[in-house]
């Protein structure tokens, strides 16, 4: 995941804000605890979501240094299972991301990224014993968007799906009354996901021959999407959001649901505006 799925800071009080820093800064932590320094470098606003949603109850809190802030203390949120899956979770997308760039990417990137998920096998393989069954849906969703890929799938939605339900998958981290609602949640959003890093990867695909969804769905020859198109796009990440909304709302109680609530109204329609903006 590409870092996406983010807040609108603007539209949060400041205690909310620092609430949501509180969790980025954890996450971090959990990275470099599970998996070692190196690993903090991986830490993407995508999966502190993750980690807010994942919450049954306000995280505890330290005031610590970090190697990235070592002149002042700062608020970290510490020892939840939630940041541990937040933190699995980024090593096992990261991993993913990397072979589908050793697949698609030219010569000299392609051997960097096989590369580096060759150095990161062992900290996935760590990984997959907290999470087996995203590690299998993902292994099982790699073969067929790559299979999609090469046969030139033109079906945005079918190829999309592979996605979103590899990370519907990580409800398996959620508690067990929440986990229908999670998994529906994270499904309309990886979907959402899926859609807006083919827009924002449109101009490069096409002009590298490469693959692109949104390319094979609208048969478009030229290397920037047509408006007619766009709009078409808009209304349809639009939905996924409304769904995804809904399946938030289905949930009680939750502790950081005003956070939550931001990414999907206000910051992933920013986000969205903006990619569709560029394509």
């Amino acid at each position: 995941m590409t870092g996406y799925i983010r807040p609108c800071k603007g539209r949060l009080s400041e205690h909310e804000w620092e609430c949501f820093q509180a969790v980025y800064c954890g996450v971090c932590k959990a990275l470099g605890k599970r998996y070692g320094a190196v690993y903090e470098g991986l830490l993407s606003y995508d999966f502190v979501f993750l980690a807010l949603l994942l919450a049954t109850r306000p995280f505890s809190v330290a005031e610590r240094y970090c190697v990235a802030h070592s002149l002042k203390k700062r608020a970290i949120a510490r020892d939840s299972p939630a940041l541990d899956a937040a933190a699995d979770s980024t090593v096992f997308f990261a991993y993913f991301r990397l072979l589908d760039d050793a697949a698609d990417e030219k010569l000299c990137k392609r051997a960097t990224a096989g590369l580096a998920a060759k150095l990161m096998r062992g900290a996935y393989r760590r990984a997959k014993k907290q999470l087996p069954r995203v590690a299998e849906t993902m292994e099982h969703g790699v073969k067929t968007l790559r299979r999609y890929e090469l046969s030139d799938e033109p079906s945005l939605d079918r190829v999309a799906s592979v996605f979103s339900e590899a990370l519907s998958t990580l409800s398996e981290a959620a508690a067990e009354d929440e986990r229908l609602s999670i998994s529906e949640l994270l499904r309309h959003i990886g979907r959402w996901i899926y859609i807006v890093d083919a827009i924002d990867d449109f101009e490069h695909d096409v002009r590298q021959g490469g693959y692109n969804p949104v390319e094979k769905r609208y048969t478009i020859v030229e290397p920037h999407i047509p408006m007619s198109v766009k709009a078409e796009l808009a209304l349809t990440l639009a939905q996924s959001r409304a769904a995804a909304l809904n399946a938030l709302f289905a949930l009680k109680n939750k502790p950081y649901a005003v956070i939550l609530e931001n990414v999907l109204v206000h910051g992933m329609s920013i986000v969205e505006k903006k990619v569709l903006d560029n394509g």
